[in-house]
This record gives structure tokens, sequence and C-alpha cells, in this order.
């Protein structure tokens, strides 16, 4: 009857089962195939077991949390579990974690699972590039020579674009670069260079990818007509950002309302009574 409860109900029946049953290999295996999760309810001995630790690692490959420090170690087991979920690789041996076959397997899965590789992995090139190609936001966790790296910081920003913050500082002062992480998120503009948060066609990138990109721009910019238009165009709730000014004005303003009728509470005061009345 238990065999039949962990096969056709859930594996986490496995948790509250009698010692001989954790034990079994048979009832375990099945548990697995179905939530690899439930191998944290196995016998010490089972997480041993590589046939076993490849059935739950090949559906859920977090559990290889669960197995021995020998199968931890066992890169053809350790493969199963980061092509599955990258993650994983935080799990594996450190040697494993050394390795540029396994750890390529878990960035191709998960970038950011660049985080747990080696220092010297991190400091690889190909490993960093098809980190940063599955999510721009594996840039964090390369190296500060590889963060000054061009072509990765606009793979990583093509991306995603708030990689910017984690790119080097001359980088975040590069024109090109910076257009390409505002064209993908411009809230990114935040994390440009003082120059270029004042420079109007980035400020204009930024605006009409998001609205809110806005708020990190300059007095100056806040305080352009055509800018603000593109930014309230785009989400009126970015007329909160807006020069006072601007927030006096018919055209600005109803493109704000227009878009997100609440923000009319940041036009002005007359700006209010009139387009209510």
């Amino acid at each position: 009857p238990f065999r039949r409860c962990v096969h056709e109900k859930t594996s986490y029946a496995l948790r509250f089962a009698a010692e001989s049953i954790q034990n079994d290999p048979d009832v375990v295996g099945v548990a697995c195939a179905q939530n690899g999760y439930a191998l944290r309810y196995a016998s010490t001995q089972l997480h041993d077991n590589a046939e076993i630790g490849r059935v739950a690692v090949a559906e859920n490959g977090i559990a290889l949390h669960y197995l021995s420090d020998r199968l931890k170690a066992n890169k053809e087991l350790v493969l199963v579990a980061v092509k599955q979920n990258g993650w994983a690789l935080q799990f594996a041996s450190e040697g494993l974690r050394d390795d540029p076959a396994v750890v390529l397997e878990a960035v191709k899965q998960s970038g950011e699972a660049l985080e747990y590789a080696s220092d010297k992995l991190r400091s690889d090139k190909a490993t960093v590039r098809a980190a940063v190609q599955q999510t721009g936001g594996a840039l964090q966790f390369a190296s500060t020579s590889l963060r000054k790296d061009r072509d990765l910081c606009l793979r990583a920003c093509a991306s995603a674009g708030g990689a910017l913050q984690h790119c080097g500082k001359q980088l975040r002062d590069d024109k090109d670069l910076v257009l390409e992480a505002c064209a993908q998120r411009g809230p990114a503009v935040e994390f440009a260079s003082e120059r270029l948060r004042a420079d109007r066609a980035v400020a204009m990138v930024a605006a009409a990818q998001n609205g809110m990109a806005l708020q990190f721009l300059t007095a100056a910019l806040k305080a352009d007509h055509g800018v603000v238009l593109v930014a309230v165009c785009s989400n009126g709730w970015a007329l909160q950002f807006a020069d006072d000014a601007l927030k006096a004005n018919k055209e600005v303003v109803e493109a704000a309302v227009a878009k997100a009728p609440g923000a009319i509470r940041f036009a002005s005061d007359e700006m209010r009574q009139a387009l209510s009345s």
C-alpha cells in the first residue's frame, strides 16, 4: 500500500515512512523519479547510491544537495544535475566547480550559476560569455577584469539592461554601450556616467523604453519638453519626475493622464482644475 501511495500520490510520503521504507531502493527510486527532492527523506545509505542519485538529479538538479560527497564529485552525475538546473552547481565538489565542461553546462542552463564557479572560471572569457548570453545579470559574478571587457558587457547589456551597473566605470561612460542597455531597460540609465545621464539622445532612448527612467536624468532633461513627453507617453506615472513647469503643460499632462489617469495627481493645481472642469 505504501509503495502505491508513493507512486500515485506524492513523493513526500517518503518523509513519513518507516526507516525500512526510507532505505528501500525500489521505493526511493520511484519517489525520486516523481520528485527528485524526495531524496532528502531517503536513508543516508541511499544518499550514496549512484543509480538513485542519477534518477533524482535528472528530475530535479537541486537534489544534488542531498547526495554524498563522493557523488557530488562524480562528474557524470553532476553534469546531469546542472543540465537540469544550473543552480545545482553550488552543491558540486570544489573540483567540479573548477571543471570547464561542468561549469559551462551550468551557466548555459542558468547564467547566474556563474556565482558558484571557481575564481579561475569566473575569469574565463568563454565561460562568462556563455553565462551573460543566458542572462545578462551573470556579469556581476565575472572577475573584475572581465567586467571591463567591452564585448562581454555589450552582450550582457543586450540581454539585461540592468547589467550596466556591473560594467567597469569606463564602460559606463561608453555611449554605444549605454544606449544598448537603455534600449533594453530604460531605468538602467541610473548606472550610466554623469556625462551620459545628461545626454539627450540617451535620455530619449531610456524614456521611450520606460518613462520611469526620467527620475534618473538631470534636472535639465526633466525640464526638456520633448524628453518628458516621450517619458509620459511611455508611462504616465513619469509625470511625477518632470520639472514643475511641465507639470503645468497641457500637452504633457494630457499625454500622461491618457496613459495613466491617476497621474493627474502630479499635475499642477491649475492643470488639475482645468482638466476636471
